[in-house]
């Protein structure tokens, strides 16, 4: 790896559970990976679904006619 400043799955040093922060090996072994563990992949996909986590996003005003009071484009 020595030259690329691009990190991959295969460099497994430094990594944490993105939801508890507990190390992670980045490994095809771990079928939770970037996780720890199941629960934690749960957790994050709950956070999701509960759009607890927002991707932000800014409206033209173009398309502001057809949008809604919280941001979602209407087509």
């Amino acid at each position: 790896m020595k030259g690329n400043k691009y990190r991959t799955m295969h460099d497994k040093k430094n990594h944490s559970c993105p939801h508890c922060g507990a190390p992670v090996v980045l490994d095809p072994s771990n079928p939770y990976r970037p996780f720890c563990c199941k629960r934690c992949k749960m957790a994050d996909l709950g956070a999701w679904l509960r759009e607890e986590y927002r991707i932000a996003c800014t409206i033209l005003d173009s398309e502001s006619d057809n949008s809604t009071e919280d941001g979602v484009i209407l087509q």
